[in-house]
Formats: structure tokens, C-alpha cells, sequence
């Protein structure tokens, strides 16, 4: 069941609960090692990292209108570094995707399977290939802001990157602010049934040839630039992390 389904229908077999919890670092140490066992190769840091995440600022986790999510403890200024993928869980092979979520607890995965996105990866060789990422910190907690409005953070990441991503601050970011981004980026549907794992939804991954005319596309795939709606740019040189930690247990 877990090789062959649908996870539409791997999600449905969890009888996920209503109620939904706030993780502390032993969950995600959990989900991190779990992932490192599940794969040949693992996209996270060598060297004792697990159970970091990759915020660069505090902030605290708690319970909003949209759910879980990540508010700011002090202010942050526009352009700040915000997080980036430290500990993003990256998928090449479907199969190994399956397989996580198999040795995980039912609960988790009741949450790993609706973080999940897909990403397109160039190659050494040109190639694109379509990967699967999963946050495996608390950067799964930050939500879409549906308006440029609601919006304050961006993805500031070269087309194709795959799962390596940095949000930065669109503007400046007030004490118990929620942190919301354009989930743009990480379009998935089509992503996963490229790969075999939706079979409900067309995919529009046709070939994996850059000479593919991606047409209409074009905009849906451009998932490094995608906020057009704003001029704003990153500064280069407020990249220094601040220590920060979960405050949920």
C-alpha cells in the first residue's frame, strides 16, 4: 500500500486528527533522523546539526486564525535574512519519499504529507528533474498571506534551485507580527504527479528537456521570482543569525 498509493489516500488511511499539534525540538530531531535513514543521500548538514533550525531570527510558535504559526519576538528589519532551508528534507526518488513517511509516527505524517512541496531541479547536466522538500523545522508553521498585503517575508532564490530557499523580509516586521509568505514557490500538485504519487491531477512536467516550450506555464514555474507585485529587494549584508528557539512544547 505504502509502495503504490495515492497519497491522497495514504493521507485518508492516518485518520488524522482534528487537533493539531505544536512540535518541540524532540519531534523534529525525530523527523530529521528518521529522514537521514530513509535516504542514500541526505540534503541536511553533516556534523551534529540535528535538531537546529533555520530560523536567523527569534520568533515563537503558537496558535493564530491560520493555525499553527511564526511570530516575530522582536522586531525585524526589511531585508533581514529570516530563515533559510537548513533543514529541508529533499526527495529525488519518490520512492525514498514514500518510505519516510512509512517509518514516521501516523501523526506526523498526517503532517509531513500536507507540508510537502515540489521543486525543480537543474542537473549537472542541464537536465530539470522534479524533487519533493519537507521543512523539517518550524519553518513548516509559516503561513500564505493570500495578498501582497498580508505578505511579509519573499523568496529570494534563483529559478531551479530545488529545495535550497531563503525568505527574507519584505518590510519591517513588528513585535508578535505572524510571518506569512506567497506559497507561489512551492507549487505541488503537479510536482507530485510527475512523480507518480498523485494520480487525480494532470502533471504539466512533460519532459525534463529545457528545450520543452513551457508556454503557458512559464509564470506557474517561476517560483524564484515569483512576487511581482513588490520592488523590493534583499539586503546582502543583514545576514547575521540571531539565536532562536521553539517556545512550543
Amino acid at each position: 500500500f505504502w509502495k503504490t498509493a495515492d497519497l491522497s489516500k495514504i493521507y485518508d488511511s492516518l485518520n488524522c486528527p482534528d487537533k493539531q499539534r505544536i512540535h518541540d525540538t524532540e519531534t523534529w530531531k525525530l523527523l530529521q533522523s528518521t529522514y537521514e535513514k530513509s535516504v542514500k543521500k541526505s540534503s541536511m548538514p553533516k556534523g551534529g546539526f540535528i535538531g537546529l533550525d533555520g530560523f536567523y531570527v527569534p520568533y515563537k510558535v503558537k496558535k493564530g486564525k491560520h493555525g499553527r504559526g511564526i511570530f516575530a519576538t522582536k522586531p525585524i528589519p526589511k531585508g533581514t535574512l529570516v530563515w533559510r532551508s537548513f533543514q529541508t528534507a529533499r526527495f529525488e526518488d519518490p520512492a525514498e519519499y514514500r518510505q519516510f513517511l512509512h517509518d514516521i509516527p501516523a501523526e506526523l505524517a498526517c503532517d509531513v504529507i500536507p507540508w510537502a512541496y515540489t521543486r525543480l531541479e537543474r542537473t549537472k547536466t542541464d537536465d530539470l528533474r522534479v524533487v519533493v522538500c519537507v521543512d523539517l523545522d518550524p519553518g513548516s508553521f509559516v503561513n500564505e498571506g493570500m495578498t501582497k498585503f498580508e505578505r511579509n517575508l519573499k523568496v529570494a532564490t534563483p529559478r531551479w534551485t530545488g529545495c535550497k530557499l531563503e525568505f527574507y523580509a519584505t518590510r519591517d516586521i513588528l513585535i508578535g507580527e505572524e510571518l506569512r509568505i506567497n506559497y507561489r514557490f512551492s507549487e505541488m500538485d503537479p510536482g507530485f504527479s510527475a512523480l507518480g504519487l498523485r494520480q487525480d491531477i494532470p502533471s504539466v512536467f512533460e519532459t525534463e528537456d529545457l528545450d520543452f516550450d513551457w508556454g503557458e506555464y512559464e509564470d506557474f514555474l517561476d517560483w524564484g521570482n515569483y512576487e511581482s507585485d513588490s520592488d523590493d529587494q534583499p539586503s546582502e549584508t543583514n545576514t547575521e543569525s540571531t539565536s532562536s528557539s521553539s517556545d512550543a512544547q
